[in-house]
């Protein structure tokens, strides 16, 4: 405590403090994170030529999520699977985040006491394919759809993560289903510094009655209402993919992801049903593929216009509004498919 020692001084001169005073209500010390666009590059093998360079850079791409690997279940153990190989080296001022994708499946087998370890094992193993690439990374992220069962081990795994990150100044982040947002009181808020809130894959895809699996915005919006409410702070990942879905009957045949409707209108074998449904009128082959009379295709893609829906739904229902907006994932074909501009119009509105 500090002694009396009569009226301060400071008090005597307190209308020279006024500027001073007025700067400061007028400043905010908090630090403002800059709006990063950012892509997903899901696949094992890293092949970026010059063109895919030059492509990122025209579209303003500073942060790069790369699929590192998997967890899984394999021969009774947990083993890394689908490991990322460099067959060149991302651009040097692209920021690259790793990513490990664990199944469900994998945290339902893992003892919760080994949590622990297998954070430890995770850690190591990006500390390792961070050595070959050569460069340092500011974040890492993990991928799971987790449950009310597996939550608490994949939680404590989580927690064991966050302090091994904090050794190397890295921001654990984890992707968040839109279920997990509705309710987290039921599924639990993961431990991490930030969340990713997956915004596509919201419908069932073997269900011959939906519409598109990919992206529904009207049913994304039940899922949305309390988003201001939940505990992390979100960035935002949006489709940039589309897909085939074959079905013989009622039946899920296949999910043909690198068909495009467009392949189905010039190829005599199919017959238009209606706006986003084929049907094979024989028995036949479609690249290398035997197709049976009757089967049915569903027709899954997304436009620009569906992702700038989300983004205005969402503008208003941000806790604090996302400082990454990340599009999953990187294919050339997708991105001319989409055209340039209209990409750069998805990143400059969630930027506004």
């Amino acid at each position: 405590m500090c002694a009396k020692t009569g009226k301060p001084g400071i008090l005597k001169n307190w209308h020279k403090l006024l500027p001073l005073l007025f700067l400061f209500a007028c400043s905010d010390d908090r630090p403002t994170e800059k709006f990063t666009p950012s892509i997903y590059y899901w696949r094992s093998d890293v092949v970026l030529n010059e063109q895919d360079s030059l492509k990122l850079d025209s579209l303003g791409i500073q942060r790069m999520y790369v699929h590192y690997f998997d967890i899984k279940v394999y021969e009774d153990k947990l083993k890394p699977v689908s490991v990322v190989e460099w067959k060149s080296l991302p651009p040097a001022h692209l920021e690259i985040v790793p990513c490990v994708f664990i199944t469900n499946g994998a945290m339902k087998f893992l003892p919760d006491t080994a949590a622990e370890t297998l954070a430890l094992h995770v850690f190591t193993k990006i500390e390792k394919i961070n050595a070959q690439l050569g460069r340092s990374v500011p974040e890492i992220q993990m991928d799971c759809d987790w449950t009310p069962e597996t939550g608490p081990t994949y939680f404590r795994f989580l927690r064991a993560l966050k302090i091994l990150c904090e050794s190397k100044n890295w921001v654990l982040s984890a992707t968040i289903r839109l279920h997990q947002v509705k309710f987290p009181g039921k599924t639990g808020v993961p431990p991490v510094d930030r969340g990713m809130l997956m915004y596509y894959n919201m419908g069932e895809v073997s269900d011959i009655n939906e519409s598109n699996s990919i992206l529904n915005p009207e049913k994304a919006a039940l899922y949305t209402d309390n988003l201001s409410e939940y505990p992390l702070d979100l960035d935002l990942a949006l489709p940039l993919f589309s897909w085939v879905v074959q079905f013989r009957g009622n039946d899920l045949q296949e999910l043909r992801s690198s068909w495009r409707k467009s392949d189905l209108e010039e190829d005599s074998l199919f017959v238009k049903e209606s706006e986003n449904w084929y049907v094979a009128r024989d028995n036949g082959l479609f690249k290398g593929q035997y197709i049976v009379k009757n089967d049915r295709f569903r027709i899954e893609e997304i436009h620009p216009d569906m992702n700038l829906e989300i983004i205005n739904h969402l503008s208003s229902r941000w806790k604090t509004r996302p400082v990454n907006l990340s599009l999953f994932h990187y294919n050339p074909y997708e991105i001319e498919n989409y055209a340039c501009n209209r990409i750069k119009e998805i990143y400059s509105t969630a930027a506004e």
